[in-house]
């Protein structure tokens, strides 16, 4: 690509992010936070030595323990971030909410952006990366889940930019690539222990080599958090997860936000109620969900796993013979795939904002037109259904990321209309080994 037209794509690119960040850091003081405010609750409460995931305010204790459903029927308090995330938001805890909720949407702004960045500066020539702008804008940052995102203080972005970094060293030829994407799923694994199914990923790939070195990078970096973070810290997590994992089936009520007088009553400057959201979106539940919606109510997490895993086997079957031949950008979605199918049938809550997770996948398939233009119009279709762009009714979220999912299925398969190969100034021997089919 020429440099007139680099100069155009990444100038844009920064206009538009500064344009973007200002208008919505200027909606700060309207978000509701409250996701954030819980992790700065679990936060002060893993500070101060107390019981996280169960400890509840009572009047006259720090507001920082403070969160306005309390659950008073329930033993858990709403806190499900891992020890080691909360680990992350102790700096902030002994600031004042308003500049807590700035500096949240500062972060997830850079993560938006930085994600962003790295996955258009990723493509080769000019149009895939107009092209990969374009979706970038329309579909992630100005999107419905997006907002919902941001509104809730969330921190999905933070994984969104793990794909789009790990995707971004694939595609260089560092001689520590492996080292640091061992380095940065370990990590990933103690901010949001689904990433461990990246591991059966590799014995896939049969990359030894890059085993090792995600097994010792992790053993390294587990044991240097178990010095900030006890493991009866991870026990007393898994515990409330199993407690969480019932509110899907309606085993807890917790669509009471406000339940007593001394919680009702209280106010904190710069947090508004959970029930003054602004914004809607949608997506997928998880398959306990739609089990439990036809009346079959599963909570034993072995069965979701062994789904799981059946549901990765039906993937990579139709193209075990020819593993070797996937290119990189069907690796990553592969990559991709295993995770967030680990995610649709764990046994927990899924929200909307899970869907910036897309953010790598989406633009990888839609910029491969040439190669499978079925997938990437399908992906397209996909993002404009999720994301309510044109059209909108009844279960169109839900079907806009089954969509997605297909579409990178297909994709990885191989299975669609080549773009009229004729026309690529490729000829069929040059193509991916992958592609020598069409």
């Amino acid at each position: 690509m020429n440099l007139i037209g680099k100069v155009f794509i990444y100038l844009t690119f920064f206009i538009v992010a500064f344009v973007i960040s200002k208008n919505q850091l200027q909606k700060v003081n309207s978000l509701t936070a409250d996701d954030l405010v819980l992790r700065i609750n679990g936060a002060a409460l893993q500070k101060d030595g107390k019981d996280i995931y169960t400890h509840k305010w009572v009047a006259g204790e720090s507001e920082k323990y403070f969160y306005y459903s309390q659950r008073p029927t329930q033993t858990i308090n709403g806190i499900t971030a891992t020890p080691f995330l909360l680990y992350t938001h102790k700096v902030l805890i002994h600031l004042n909410y308003c500049d807590i909720k700035l500096i949240w949407l500062a972060i997830e702004l850079f993560f938006l952006f930085a994600a962003g960045f790295l996955l258009i500066n990723s493509f080769n020539n000019f149009l895939n990366q107009l092209i990969a702008l374009i979706a970038f804008v329309v579909f992630f940052t100005l999107s419905p889940q997006w907002m919902v995102h941001i509104e809730s203080g969330q921190v999905y972005i933070v994984y969104a930019f793990v794909f789009s970094l790990f995707y971004w060293l694939e595609k260089n030829n560092s001689p520590h690539k492996k080292w640091l994407q061992a380095i940065l799923i370990s990590t990933a694994i103690l901010l949001r222990p689904i990433f461990i199914i990246t591991a059966l990923y590799f014995l896939v790939k049969k990359d030894v080599e890059m085993l090792k070195k995600g097994v010792t990078s992790f053993l390294v970096i587990g044991l240097f958090s178990l010095l900030l973070t006890p493991a009866k810290e991870w026990k007393e997590y898994t515990i409330a997860l199993k407690e969480y994992s019932k509110e899907v089936v309606d085993k807890m009520t917790v669509t009471t936000p406000i339940v007593e007088s001394a919680i009702s009553n209280k106010t904190i400057d710069c947090i508004n109620k959970p029930t003054l959201r602004i914004y809607t979106a949608g997506a997928l539940y998880t398959m306990q969900k739609y089990l439990y919606n036809i009346g079959i109510v599963i909570t034993n997490s072995t069965f979701y796993i062994a789904l799981c895993l059946v549901l990765i086997i039906l993937i990579v079957l139709p193209i075990k013979s020819r593993l070797n031949s996937l290119t990189i950008e069907q690796f990553f979605v592969l990559f991709f795939l295993f995770y967030i199918i680990f995610e649709l049938t764990t046994p927990t809550v899924r929200n909307p904002y899970n869907i910036v997770q897309w953010l790598a996948t989406s633009l990888i398939v839609i910029c491969s037109w040439k190669i499978n233009i079925t997938s990437s119009v399908l992906m397209l279709i996909g993002l404009m259904l999720t994301e309510d762009v044109l059209i909108v009714f009844k279960y169109s979220r839900e079907i806009g990321e089954s969509c997605m999912i297909i579409s990178s299925i297909l994709f990885v398969w191989n299975y669609g209309l080549p773009n009229k190969l004729n026309k690529l100034n490729t000829s069929k021997t040059e193509l991916p080994n992958a592609l020598r089919g069409f």
